[in-house]
């Protein structure tokens, strides 16, 4: 199924990664702050950060394979929802031209390439939310260019601040149509966060921390990726002939305590999991249209290719090793490098999250 651009902003979100939840049955939550992969819910399965949901935006896949959190990471903090033109939603293990993470199913974003009118947009709520969002697009050259640019920031209720500080940006060329046309498109994202982690209960029970504190403060992280790709498309009598490439740069850092002071009580059991690549691909197909006993069918042929140079480690406080894959290639060298992380303490915040805002914008 397809569901348009204008259904899915007209959708309330708290989130921008919520406006996924157009799909049904599609949960989206968010755990570990708020510049962490979303944690996927379908069909009644937890797909964690997207290990089996496949996920697409403008024909670049999103699933990281290898990743230093969890296989097939998908990080979608990046999305701006004002720019989408739609979201093709297909559940089930039954498409090959998606790969291997769409076990439960996929999701294809589309982008728009103009919008009717420019905008420029700030939104105020509680607990540090700010949104400043610009949006247009002009004729150019035959074709249409599309810019984007969102930051925001969040400090959300608990002792220690998320501090989230996100930066989104993208530009946009189009000629044509999605079936009849091409684009190309550059992107870039950063975030860094103080992390929300779960805590033991009786440490609230106890009264050693309050119901928004923490046990580790110095637990969060930070993520950056830049993406450029290109999409071509042309119908004629018998079907569509489509193709694609796209190259991206993706780095991540977090770092985590699950088990506090329990291994390690001098250091705490802290540990720093760290990715940073470059990956890109192509793809190229054909969709013939026919009819199979009076029927309309479409029958695809298509070949796709894709490269991800791997830079990954994990490392406590008490451990000198990093274990790093490149290329698929396997070593650990030793390094004396301390992987505490430092974050200041923020206001201390009562209550539930925020529920609503109060956004002004403007139009031209």
């Amino acid at each position: 199924m397809t569901i348009s651009g204008q259904e899915l902003n007209s959708r309330p979100v708290a989130t921008n990664t919520e406006i996924l939840e157009a799909a049904p049955g599609l949960a989206v939550v968010q755990h570990s702050g708020s510049g962490k992969a979303n944690q996927y819910y379908l069909r009644g399965y937890n797909l964690d950060h997207g290990t089996d949901l496949a996920i697409f935006w403008d024909d670049v896949p999103i699933n990281l394979p290898t990743n230093a959190h969890g296989q097939g990471y998908a990080d979608l903090n990046f999305l701006i929802p004002e720019t989408l033109a739609g979201m093709e939603v297909r559940k089930g293990p039954y498409f090959a031209d998606v790969g291997d993470f769409a076990n439960a199913g996929d999701l294809h974003l589309f982008l728009r390439d103009s919008i009717p009118q420019n905008i420029v947009s700030a939104t105020v709520g509680s607990f540090g939310y700010d949104r400043f969002l610009t949006l247009g697009s002009t004729k150019l050259g035959g074709g249409s260019l599309l810019y984007a640019g969102e930051f925001q920031t969040y400090d959300g209720p608990s002792v220690t601040g998320e501090d989230v500080r996100k930066f989104s940006g993208l530009v946009r060329y189009s000629q044509g149509t999605a079936t009849n046309g091409f684009s190309a498109t550059a992107m870039g994202y950063t975030n860094n966060w103080n992390s929300t982690d779960q805590v033991a209960l009786r440490a609230i029970t106890t009264g050693q921390i309050g119901q928004f504190g923490e046990i580790d403060p110095s637990d969060g992280g930070d993520t950056s990726r830049f993406m450029v790709s290109t999409r071509f498309a042309q119908s004629d009598d018998l079907g569509l002939w489509k193709a694609n490439a796209y190259f991206s740069k993706y780095t991540l850092n977090l770092w985590n305590n699950f088990t506090w002071f329990t291994t390690d009580p001098m250091n705490g059991d802290q540990f720093h999991q760290h990715d940073d690549r470059i990956y890109g691909g192509a793809g190229v197909s054909r969709t013939i249209n026919s009819t199979l006993f009076g029927r309309p069918t479409e029958t695809l042929f298509g070949v796709q290719t894709r490269y991800d140079d791997i830079d990954v480690a994990s490392a406590t406080p008490r451990s000198d090793f990093f274990w790093r894959t490149r290329s698929s290639t396997m070593s650990a060298r030793a390094t004396s490098a301390s992987m505490r992380r430092t974050r200041r303490a923020g206001p201390i915040g009562s209550g539930p999250p925020p529920v609503g805002a109060v956004t002004i914008s403007g139009r031209r």
